[in-house]
């Protein structure tokens, strides 16, 4: 986890949001990968989504099938989907803040558990674990992008 927040960390210095994601087999990281969407003008490179993508050119998928993903942000909805078909088994996230009160699109967003409960997809979710470090993470960024 802690190197998903600083791969966050790092994707922030870029002016990308601080996500960051891990990708776990037998205790050792295989693949990882910070949020570029805005450094690549592609809004699916979210943390989650991205490293699924660089993992599926880089790896072949019977290594990494099953496999744990460490995020510092718990994924959204793209991204939860995104873990399904990947055939990742375990997800672990840091923080829960996502979506404040009163964002556009709703605080009433779907949780990571209640979409795989929902769909009867078997994959075990763990987290909130660090929200208060990802919150930290936030802050910096937010400081960060007000001085751009």
């Amino acid at each position: 986890m802690a190197r998903a927040h600083e791969l966050s960390r790092i994707a922030s210095s870029r002016g990308d949001q601080p996500i960051g994601a891990v990708l776990v087999k037998d205790g050792k990281i295989i693949c990882e990968f910070g949020n570029t969407v805005s450094t690549d003008s592609d809004p699916t490179m979210h943390g989650e989504t991205g490293l699924i993508h660089y993992a599926s050119h880089v790896l072949e998928k019977s290594m990494w099938e099953g496999s744990t993903l460490y995020t510092s942000l718990e994924p959204c909805i793209m991204c939860t989907g995104s873990i399904h078909w990947a055939g990742i088994k375990t997800v672990v996230y840091g923080g829960t803040t996502r979506q404040p009160s009163g964002a556009a699109w709703g605080p009433e967003r779907l949780r990571l558990h209640e979409v795989y409960k929902r769909f009867g997809w078997d994959i075990t979710v763990r987290g909130p674990l660090m929200d208060d470090e990802y919150l930290k993470v936030r802050a910096e960024h937010t400081a960060r992008m007000a001085k751009r």
